[in-house]
């Protein structure tokens, strides 16, 4: 980033600062939204293949970080629409963690959460990926809906609209499956 054409060059002297600044967000952001994390760092890596090829024309008109997010949501996508296997790509994020840290919980009580976990992650998946990507963007990555907006290309009323209805949406798919309010 030498050139001094880019508005990013301001914030931030080469990739490597965007990169160590942004990296892990930009991973947890991903890791939520394929629930693999093998497949997440391959998509951090290829967000920020595309951050290089494409800071050039980074007019500066957005914020940064939703600029990632949004280049992060969009390699995700592609991700999707080239894979060959009908998988689900959102699995057990909250589990993974219960496991790594150690436990002071009777059993039962770890077994509960295990369970909640899995239910809420079952109706993460079940929601439309647009709807997914508002409540992890929202509530994991605690972007504002301004910046929620400009990922997804819409008017910050219209976000705030789509939030509200993701969450509706969850509930009734909580209750469905069993949960209670």
């Amino acid at each position: 980033m030498s050139t001094g054409n880019s508005p990013l060059e301001v914030t931030f002297k080469t990739i490597a600062d965007l990169y160590r600044h942004f990296e892990l967000p930009i991973y947890r952001y991903l890791l939520r939204l394929c629930g693999s994390g093998v497949v997440a760092q391959e998509l951090t890596q290829e967000t920020f293949l595309q951050v290089l090829t494409s800071w050039q024309r980074y007019k500066g008109t957005a914020n940064v970080k939703t600029w990632l997010y949004k280049i992060a949501r969009n390699v995700y996508l592609h991700q999707n629409r080239e894979a060959t296997r009908s998988t689900r790509l959102f699995n057990k994020l909250v589990n993974e963690q219960m496991t790594r840290q150690p436990s002071h919980n009777s059993p039962e009580a770890i077994l509960e959460r295990r369970c909640l976990s899995d239910t809420v992650n079952e109706v993460l998946q079940a929601l439309p990926e647009q709807y997914r990507t508002v409540i992890l963007l929202k509530e994991t990555e605690n972007l504002s809906h301004r910046e929620i907006a400009d990922i997804l290309n819409k008017t910050e009323a219209s976000a705030k609209v789509m939030f509200f209805r993701a969450k509706q949406k969850f509930i009734e798919e909580y209750e469905r499956l069993g949960g209670s309010p």
